[in-house]
């Protein structure tokens, strides 16, 4: 209701512009500032989906990224119910249209029409994303956080570490005559030792010619922007089934630099937080969470079905396998994912299928 196709100034504030959301075009955003400025905001996401009623409004992709990017927030419902329900606030509105236009609505029609408690559509009773898990998909569709950060509740941890991204800041100094140019990075020193730590944003597996072995360069996210860290073949061997997008973690090493180069952390230890939190559980209880399975039951010939269970299922990554009845079929099926059983996900899940249809066992 107040952002417009391009990133707009309002008072000391940047607001984002609609058009740099993934999957949203200038074109169509342009088209819901002339609706909005024409009829004024709009009220709710039924009110958004009826009154933009074209098929580029109405398609999945730019609401599923206007929704996960928080351009809908300000109807104050949760996004994961707003996912829920807008497909089906779509096929209404495209199914009075179609009647619309061929002239087929009754009087009764019309009578229920008005009737906003009849055409009013319930949204479920499922909780809100985790926090995490709502950044991340945001994350996807902007390009950056907006409305908060993964580490905003690890601030007190961050300050205790001597290095952060803001020190692989270089300063470029031009020679006497103009011709060359030097990076010169005056807040690290060759073999510093450092810890540090963030997000893992990124993970790039190299080859050692000299080891022939595989080694990785790992992205590290803070606050202030992003860092590289080198694991060396036989560190990397002992990580590299845990160094996965998303997590949170502290390295320990020493800052390298060379001629030419951007600094890099040369990496000793990794540490990663989610041990921290799960370190004082008795171990049985972890092995018996090990041993449950997500067990589903629906219709996997459904392609649309099927894909909106699978997209959910992305969304939580875990260690608990998922299996999957086909009622069409009567046949069980392993699906390839593993997830975080929560009730979030259970919640949503049983809001696509139904409360019989998923059981975690």
């Amino acid at each position: 209701n107040k952002s417009m196709a391009y990133f707009s100034v309002e008072g000391d504030n940047i607001r984002f512009g609609l058009g740099g959301i993934k999957n949203v075009g200038v074109g169509l955003v342009q088209e819901l500032v002339a609706e909005r400025e024409k009829n004024g905001d709009f009220t709710d996401l039924q009110d958004f989906i009826n009154r933009m009623n074209t098929s580029q409004a109405h398609n999945k992709r730019f609401l599923e990224s206007m929704i996960l990017g928080g351009a809908f927030d300000c109807f104050n419902k949760p996004r994961s119910q707003m996912m829920a329900v807008y497909e089906t606030m779509v096929d209404q509105a495209e199914s009075d249209k179609r009647y619309s236009v061929n002239g087929q609505l009754s009087l009764f029609d019309n009578l229920l029409k008005s009737d906003e408690k009849v055409n009013k559509i319930v949204y479920p009773n499922i909780p809100e994303y985790a926090t995490q898990q709502k950044l991340k998909m945001e994350k996807e569709v902007l390009g950056i956080y907006v409305s908060g950060h993964p580490l905003d509740k690890y601030k007190d941890k961050l300050s205790r570490f001597n290095v952060d991204s803001s020190k692989f800041e270089g300063t470029t100094v031009e020679s006497s005559d103009g011709e060359e140019q030097t990076v010169i990075y005056d807040q690290l020193t060759d073999g510093q030792a450092c810890v540090c730590g963030g997000i893992i944003s990124g993970v790039k597996k190299l080859h050692s010619r000299k080891t022939n072995k595989d080694m990785a360069i790992i992205d590290i996210e803070d606050f202030n922007g992003s860092f590289e860290c080198m694991l060396f073949p036989k560190l990397y061997q002992e990580y590299r089934d845990r160094l996965v997008a998303d997590k949170l973690v502290t390295i320990t090493g020493k800052i390298s630099i060379r001629d030419g180069e951007a600094p890099i952390v040369t990496v000793d230890k990794i540490d990663f937080w989610e041990d921290e939190k799960t370190s004082t559980q008795p171990q049985p209880v972890q092995e018996e969470q090990k041993q449950q399975k997500l067990c589903l039951k629906f219709d996997l010939t459904n392609e649309t079905l099927k894909e909106q269970v699978y997209k959910l299922l992305e969304f939580y990554p875990g260690n608990v396998v998922v299996l999957a009845k086909c009622t069409t079929q009567n046949k069980a099926f392993s699906l390839p994912y593993k997830v975080d059983a929560s009730i979030a996900l259970q919640n949503e899940l049983m809001g696509l299928l139904d409360e019989d249809s998923v059981k975690l066992i």
